[in-house]
């Protein structure tokens, strides 16, 4: 069993930081150690937060399960500053990233495979012009009833009237927008493609560095015990960072492979076969396929409730790598929603994309093998998750 571990969590397109994440992590620990006094008696204390380094914060998780103790140092890789440089802000912006992405998208063959092994994914995009589209139709239907209306009182009061019932809506829609994260995400997906087909090389060369500060993790420590477990943990578009990052890692590490026995990797919520899938990618196929060459430990978690990952897809099967090529143990496994959320939760947010698309880094209101703070800060190792046989 996990007495040390050593965490390194990389978001997705999150402009929020790691002031966030930390207070996120404390109080879903909180709520979790109440979630398992009746179970296991697990709790969780988690400490304020400290500048590990440029780009990094970490705290750490004191675990108690019986008297059973499990310390983790949790480092959150921050890149925020990049994903924020890439949100412009304003609609005339947000309908020209809109544009641009679905450009991509279409030309890049990202449409034909989601609709191929992700059917949701594929639909979740689709709501994007969807919901342009019936705004515009709207807008254009209120313009005209309202300038027709005024038109009784002469044509330049009817022109004015419909261009104030249109910008009124136009507003309204905007803010609906906003409200429903359809801004966020459609910059998010134009982030990632940018990305995946290498475009944004701040964001290469943070990786560089992240990926050098886990493999001094690994390496030996004079006078100081060994992390029994290095965890790697991605998120969303942090899945493919993370790919990338243990990709970086292993080339870190070629002197000395035996340091790799430790290195851990855990995924949540991964759409990285879209990305692999590209006709320009330049990053994830080649991560993934250094990836599969590599004698560790991968647990993928994907939800079929959650519209923006790829559910249970084996990324590395879908980009032409058999079982029988690859070393890597992945283990492909459902997020239990429906036991982990409570119904009126579930009711409250299933139709909000972005809640259910965070949902696995929150606690559960019952206790399942998903619960994060197990996952990160418990004392049961990632190797024994992956060998276990997946539940009924």
């Amino acid at each position: 069993m996990i007495r040390r571990r050593r965490v390194f969590f990389i978001a997705g397109f999150d402009p929020r930081g790691p002031a966030f994440y930390h207070a996120s992590y404390r109080s879903e620990a909180a709520q979790q150690s109440r979630t398992q006094q009746a179970a296991d008696g697990a709790s969780y204390d988690v400490s304020d937060a400290q500048a590990e380094g440029l780009h990094l914060l970490g705290w750490s998780v004191q675990a108690r399960i019986g008297a059973q103790q499990v310390d983790t140092r949790y480092s959150y890789l921050a890149w925020d500053d990049i994903a924020q440089g890439l949100v412009p802000r304003g609609a005339g912006v947000w309908l020209a990233a809109l544009v641009q992405f679905w450009r991509r998208h279409l030309g890049q063959g990202g449409h034909a495979a989601s609709w191929r092994l992700a059917r949701r994914w594929a639909w979740a995009l689709l709501s994007l012009p969807i919901y342009l589209a019936g705004a515009a139709c709207v807008v254009v239907l209120a313009a005209g009833l309202a300038g027709v209306a005024g038109a009784q009182a002469g044509a330049a009061m009817g022109w004015l009237a419909g261009a104030a019932a249109g910008l009124c809506l136009a507003w309204y829609a905007w803010r609906l927008a906003l409200r429903w994260n359809l801004v966020w995400l459609t910059h998010a997906l134009n982030g990632s493609y940018a990305w995946a087909l290498g475009e944004v090389p701040a964001l290469d060369a943070r990786l560089e560095g992240f990926s050098r500060q886990i493999a001094e993790a690994l390496a030996p420590q004079d006078a100081q015990e060994p992390d029994d477990e290095v965890l790697l943990v991605g998120h969303c578009m942090g899945a493919m960072l993370g790919a990338v990052l243990m990709a970086q890692v292993a080339g870190h590490c070629a002197a000395h492979p035996e340091r790799l026995a430790r290195l851990k990797f855990l995924t949540l919520a991964s759409p990285m076969a879209n990305y692999a899938l590209l006709r320009g990618d330049v990053r994830v196929a080649d991560a993934l396929r250094t990836l599969a060459a590599m004698d560790i430990d991968w647990l993928d978690y994907t939800a079929p409730q959650d519209p923006l990952c790829y559910f249970l897809v084996d990324a590395l099967r879908a980009i032409g790598i058999p079982d029988a090529q690859r070393r890597v143990r992945l283990r492909l496994r459902s997020a239990r929603y429906d036991k982990m959320v409570a119904p009126d939760t579930m009711a409250r947010i299933r139709h909000d994309p972005l809640l259910l698309h965070f949902q696995y880094l929150l606690a559960t209101h019952r206790p399942v093998p998903n619960d994060f703070c197990a996952l990160t800060a418990g004392p049961i190792p990632l190797a024994q998750r992956v060998q276990e046989a997946p539940p009924a």
